[in-house]
């Protein structure tokens, strides 16, 4: 059958599908993401197009209820969000449908799915073939899956009128009537149900989805409406608050003259007159504000009546009304005890706990508003009547919190009686409550009081509201706010579970350079982007049956049991290799990922280890993964001794300078020395690299920094007295100078060199921070160089940099990396590659310093190449100043200079 394209459902078919599908299975529940080709929110009752197209979710989505993704292979679709949560099959079940939108193969999946969802569904083409079923349609109509699958719905007898399916597959909605059928789990009740039927679609298949909804309940509410107002035996109805009748009975029908009553409003009834009709609407108002209501309206003919107005016990948005013929005023003057009964049944109306007072026999004296709701009953219904024998009637019992019965029996022997205790009505479920028992003393003192000495007061509070934000601050706990993920703790609570399994590994992923990416992008983005992974990681951890946590910032932790560190890290591996979206654009990104394995250690430990190989992992560099081993914790151990002596040392004096000099080739003389920060701790030998790579994770390079340069400064200062050109460089990272007050800090040390005539130090800076070079770096070196700083480019031939770098801003001249110093003795490609270098240098104007020069013979080969400087172990080894202050006057700049042979270092 081919069904005309003007027979389809015209308008957007996504958005459609999404919104009956909520309408269906989770009514509270809204979803966001992009559906044909937009971005909508979606909910039952409304299709709303968001103003971002970006999956950002609302701020009230984050502060309360459950959010939960949509996703499929780790890729994020869109996002489902419920005050309460919505049931996991029907969270899978918009994970395939929107697979198929994106042109997944995902129409098995979906098949199979369907199949689990608890409501009876049968999802039909326009053959009204079975295409497939949930369990419960095949339960619901007795059949097997081979007797329906497949076949077509006019052949399954089923006790419904095919011609409505037929009338939804020419795109008309029939309304389908409400129709019964035999309980399947009981064949001698009967269950009332309603059809829905909507056109559904999937990436290969169009079609109906037909659901059927069990409203037996419903049914049998309005039955017993009706018999509750048949059996008032006065005109009476049930209306809405506005005062629409819902339901009447015949009474009322004779009284006021009419016919099908429900539909009319009770304050237009032809019965009263205008001021009756006026009275009524007030009254209405009244009562829908609260409590009930009381009042005389006038008749357009005859006597005034009396009608009363109090809500439905059952249906709070309901009000019950009463009529009945004249004034309920009388003459006769109740005695003192109604009057106490009367101001005590007014009390108890006041309070905002469901409030009972029983005699010790269990009767029933009172009962106010809030009581008489929970027991889904008129109030009147109850007095004067055995409290256990009118709770077993409604169907209404009481269970401990441990869901143990809860007898009434002991109430009495136990006074005062508190206990926190399940309710559990028809209408309304199970709830938890507080309930409260203790004696009251007598109303009066006279003996002839007809109202009884000896009463219980008992309290219901209903502690649901509470519970719900017990229950949402403990999600809070043990979550992350924006991912839903486990955080931390919640991550070790889990794996301190007795069920988990112990034989697994944990892998913890920081997001490399995360810190700055926060700094350069929108907070929605970065929100967006730790959905996506953490999408991803739910994802693979949901497919090794092991759990995923959001750890902080960018970091998050995933526990993969049965898996080994190689496996664990090639899965992790093709999971981070994707290209994620970070605001309008995709790219890829780099992960810093620490491994470690449980052994026959328990999983939260193996945590531990995970953290510390990340963290190693980060040290490397970029795009890092580190397997956990013993030798990290003691070489992390170290680590936190030794970043805590650095803290004390910048304070307590145990930084030095050493200098080592720079020698000019072609006159021999001494040109400069190069400043080289040393840590005098006896137990441990850092490099000048390492020592700086500490400082800076632990923020401590800026007042490192500020400390050398004031140092070197002053030294010169000493040192120009007797040698008035002798330049000291300084050793400086453009993350150094990028450093907020940095230059603030350099130009009175700079303006203090000039005032006393001496020239400004050489400025070195790192090759290595060349790579991460910016356009605000070549104003800060334009800066020193108008000043009178030479800028050096230092271990130049180190790492990665472009060579157009070189002309970006005033160099001086390049500081050779130690190791191309290796290769000039041994003839090859070495001195080739020196020469090519100086001739590059030459080019641009550029001089040279050969740093790391150790033997007379890569002195001589430098001269012959025409290099300008050498600095190394050749001439000298790094002095301290006064120990170089001596060796600069036995080599006075004026007079030819042959190297000095090497120290012992144990002696520096």
């Amino acid at each position: 059958m081919t069904v005309p394209a003007s027979k389809l459902p015209t308008g957007p078919l996504w958005p459609r599908v999404v919104q009956d599908l909520l309408g269906l299975y989770a009514p509270q529940a809204s979803f966001l993401g992009q559906l044909g080709g937009s971005y909508l929110r979606v909910s039952a009752q409304s299709i709303e197009p968001q103003a971002q197209q970006a999956l950002d979710p609302p701020g009230e989505w984050l502060d309360q209820g459950v959010l939960d993704w949509v996703s499929v292979d780790g890729h994020l679709l869109g996002l489902l969000w419920s005050p309460e949560g919505v049931s996991p099959e029907v969270t899978e079940l918009f994970n395939r449908l929107l697979a198929t939108q994106q042109g997944t193969a995902a129409t098995a999946d979906f098949e199979l799915l369907l199949t689990q969802l608890p409501q009876p569904t049968a999802w039909l083409d326009m053959e009204l073939r079975v295409l497939e079923t949930s369990r419960s349609f095949l339960d619901l109509f007795r059949l097997e899956r081979s007797d329906a699958v497949g076949h077509n719905v006019r052949q399954l007898g089923l006790p419904v009128q095919v011609r409505y399916l037929e009338e939804a597959v020419q795109g008309r909605q029939p309304e389908w009537p409400e129709w019964e059928t035999e309980d399947p789990r009981d064949p001698e009740h009967t269950l009332w149900l309603r059809s829905t039927v909507q056109p559904f679609f999937t990436g290969q298949q169009s079609g109906l989805l037909w659901s059927l909804q069990d409203i037996t309940d419903e049914r049998q509410k309005g039955e017993w409406l009706r018999s509750l107002l048949d059996g008032l035996g006065v005109p009476a109805a049930v209306i809405d608050l506005s005062g629409e009748i819902q339901q009447a009975n015949q009474a009322l029908g004779e009284l006021s003259g009419l016919e099908g009553l429900t539909g009319e409003c009770l304050q237009d009834l032809t019965l009263f007159s205008e001021a009756g009709k006026r009275t009524v609407q007030g009254l209405i108002t009244l009562a829908a504000e609260g409590g009930a209501a009381l009042a005389h309206p006038e008749r357009r003919k005859g006597q005034p009546l009396t009608l009363e107005l109090r809500r439905s016990a059952a249906r709070p948005d309901l009000l019950v009304a009463q009529l009945s013929e004249g004034r309920t005023t009388g003459a006769v003057k109740p005695d003192a005890a109604d009057e106490d009964q009367a101001l005590l049944q007014e009390v108890l109306n006041q309070q905002h706990t469901a409030t009972l007072l029983v005699d010790r026999s269990g009767v029933l004296r009172l009962i106010n508003d809030q009581a008489a709701q929970l027991s889904g009953t008129d109030a009147a219904r109850l007095l004067g009547k055995n409290l256990r024998r009118q709770m077993e009637l409604l169907g209404i019992n009481l269970f401990s919190a441990s869901g143990e019965p809860f007898q009434l029996n002991p109430w009495i022997e136990t006074l005062p009686h508190s206990a926190e205790v399940i309710l559990e009505t028809p209408g309304q479920g199970r709830r938890p409550m507080a309930l409260n028992i203790g004696p009251v003393s007598p109303v009066g003192s006279q003996e002839d009081r007809s109202v009884p000495s000896d009463l219980l007061l008992i309290t219901l509070r209903d502690l649901s509201d509470l519970k719900r934000a017990q229950a949402q601050a403990t999600y809070g706990a043990y979550h992350d706010q924006l991912t839903g993920l486990y955080n931390r703790a919640g991550l070790r609570r889990f794996l301190a579970q007795p069920d988990t399994p112990q034989s697994g590994t944990v892998a913890v992923v920081e997001l490399d350079e995360y810190a700055a990416m926060t700094t350069a992008t929108e907070s929605t983005a970065i929100h967006h982007l730790l959905m996506q992974l953490a999408a991803s990681f739910r994802s693979l951890a949901a497919t090794h049956q092991g759990e995923a946590a959001r750890l902080g910032d960018g970091t998050f932790a995933l526990w993969l049991p049965g898996l080994s560190m190689k496996r664990a890290g090639l899965a992790t591996e093709q999971v981070t290799q994707g290209s994620f979206r970070v605001g309008k654009s995709t790219t890829g990104l780099t992960f810093a990922t620490g491994l470690a394995e449980t052994g026959n250690q328990s999983p939260d430990v193996a945590l531990g280890n995970a953290e510390i190989a990340a963290q190693f992992a980060r040290r490397r560099g970029r795009g890092q993964v580190t397997p956990y081993h013993d030798e990290l914790r003691v070489q992390l151990a170290e680590t936190f001794r030794l970043e805590q002596s650095l803290r004390d040392s910048v304070s307590s004096g145990q930084l030095k300078l050493h200098y080592q000099p720079t020698l000019h080739l072609e006159s021999g003389q001494i040109s400069g020395a190069e400043a080289l920060l040393r840590w005098e701790r006896i137990s441990t030998r850092l490099s000048p690299h390492e020592l700086l790579e500490l400082a800076a994770r632990l923020r401590l390079l800026q007042p490192l920094s500020d400390w050398v340069m004031r140092e070197a400064m002053q030294q010169q200062r000493a040192w120009n007295e007797l040698w008035p050109n002798l330049r000291v460089g300084i050793n400086v990272s453009l993350e150094e100078l990028r450093q907020p007050g940095a230059l603030g800090a350099l130009w009175p040390l700079l303006e203090q060199l000039e005032q006393q005539g001496s020239p400004l130090p050489n400025i070195e800076i790192s090759a290595t921070s060349m790579v991460d070079f910016r356009q605000q770096d070549a104003g800060v070196l334009q800066q020193l160089h108008e000043a009178g700083a030479a800028l050096w480019l230092d271990h130049f031939g180190e790492g990665v940099m472009s060579l157009t770098s070189l002309t970006e801003f005033p160099l001086t001249g390049l500081k050779l990396h130690p190791q191309m110093m290796s290769g000039l003795e041994r003839g090859g490609r070495g001195p080739d590659l020196v020469a090519a270098t100086l001739d590059l240098a030459g080019r641009l104007n550029l001089q040279v310093t050969a740093v790391g020069v150790e033997t007379p013979g890569q002195l001589d080969a430098l001269k012959r190449l025409g290099c300008h400087q050498a600095q190394g172990y050749a001439i000298s080894p790094p002095l301290k100043a006064t120990a170089l202050g001596d060796w600069l006057r036995d080599h006075t700049p004026g007079g030819p200079l042959s190297a000095t042979p090497a120290l012992d270092l144990s002696s520096i």
